[in-house]
């Protein structure tokens, strides 16, 4: 019996250091910053945080009781980034976390004058993950942060946090995340395409003839040796998706744009190759291979799966060249052709590249071979 008071007590003085849950908060309690959003004006850091109202999402009973939520974008302004987001603190009225930031957005006066400094405070943060989605904008962020979502869906859905599932479907910007960014940015010879977003009100109307505002991709900002070296869109940059994509999953392609007749294909499984040759130790010209399957979206001219063939490699070698002379002339390298003369030929980099400010200046684009394998082309013929 005393065995068993003694046991007793020994468990009762074991429980008393154990802590409760006196500090907890309840999720209602706590501001979850789903976008960061940074500027740079007049001087100053401009932080942008969104947070959304997770009470009406989580009072969602059935498939079509849905309900956007409350999106509310606040502001703080400092002297350094860091200044800035305790800025933010002096009204958000309660406990602020950013374990929750899917997207983090970066003004073009980021990109041209702050961003070593600006990844360096994420980089350094205890909070943030290294899994948000970057991007780029020359739009008000504010106003980018306060976008719609179709069908008034919940605002977690949108492109911005979700950009996945779209991309899967039409490649036509490829969106990275920040952990891919830092790894470029420490680099001394990557590029990294880091995606422009902006907003449209134009494409889609409600019964109202409310015309929400929805985000898009307009377009990829150039990033290398720590700074921003320009912005492509449309034709400038269709050849990266051939050659820079990591997976370029399916877009569809225009054989014959100058003539009214529907010609077009749908791309899809890209796979590239670049190898470098040099004869003088000065001139770098590389040879890009590509391969790719393509399927028939629309052809009134009933081609033949060789013409088809012959057609669309054309075509894809034809933008691949395009893209390489515009962006070469604006000192862009767009296919991280240095990267591949400093993983695969060190010493040739080191006598043309290393130390130069525009070491594109000595490169060339040789060969462009193009493989298409034509897949379903007589399915509906």
């Amino acid at each position: 019996m005393r065995a068993r008071i003694l046991l007793l007590c020994l468990l009762l003085s074991l429980m008393l250091p154990l802590s409760g849950c006196w500090s907890t908060k309840e999720v209602q309690s706590i501001n979850f910053i789903t976008t960061l959003g940074v500027d740079y004006r007049d001087k100053q850091f401009i932080a942008y945080a969104q947070v959304v109202d997770f009470a009406n999402i989580a009072k969602q009973e059935g498939p079509n009781q849905v309900n956007e939520g409350t999106i509310w974008v606040g502001e703080g302004k400092g002297k350094t980034l860091m200044l800035a987001i305790y800025d933010l603190y002096r009204t958000s009225q309660q406990r602020t976390m950013w374990t929750h930031v899917k997207a983090i957005v970066l003004s073009e006066n980021i990109l041209n004058e702050k961003l070593e400094e600006t990844l360096d405070v994420i980089l350094h943060s205890g909070e943030l993950r290294y899994t948000p989605w970057m991007y780029g904008t020359n739009e008000d962020i504010k106003t980018l942060l306060t976008a719609s979502s179709l069908l008034n869906q919940s605002v977690q859905s949108i492109e911005l946090f979700e950009p996945v599932s779209l991309y899967r479907q039409s490649s036509e910007y490829e969106p990275i995340r920040i952990h891919f960014l830092l790894d470029g940015f420490r680099e001394p010879a990557s590029t990294v395409l880091l995606p422009s977003v902006a907003t449209n009100t134009e494409a889609w109307n409600q019964e109202s003839n409310k015309k929400p505002r929805m985000t898009y991709f307009n377009g990829l900002y150039l990033i290398s040796k720590k700074k921003n070296t320009g912005k492509v869109s449309g034709q400038e940059a269709d050849g990266a998706r051939y050659v820079s994509y990591r997976k370029m999953q399916q877009y569809p392609l225009d054989l014959d744009p100058e003539i009214k007749s529907s010609h077009v294909v749908l791309v899809r499984d890209v796979k590239s190759n670049i190898s470098a040759r040099s004869k003088d130790n000065h001139t770098v010209t590389f040879d890009i291979s590509v391969n790719a399957e393509a399927t028939v979206l629309e052809d009134e001219q009933l081609a033949s799966d060789v013409q088809l063939k012959k057609e669309t490699e054309r075509r894809i070698a034809e933008k691949i060249r395009y893209t390489f002379e515009q962006t070469k002339a604006k000192k862009m390298d767009i296919y991280s052709l240095e990267e591949h003369l400093y993983r695969r030929h060190l010493n040739l980099w080191k006598k043309v590249s290393k130390d130069k400010e525009h070491p594109i200046d000595n490169y060339e684009l040789g060969e462009v071979k193009v493989n298409v394998h034509p897949v379903n082309t007589t399915t509906y013929k």
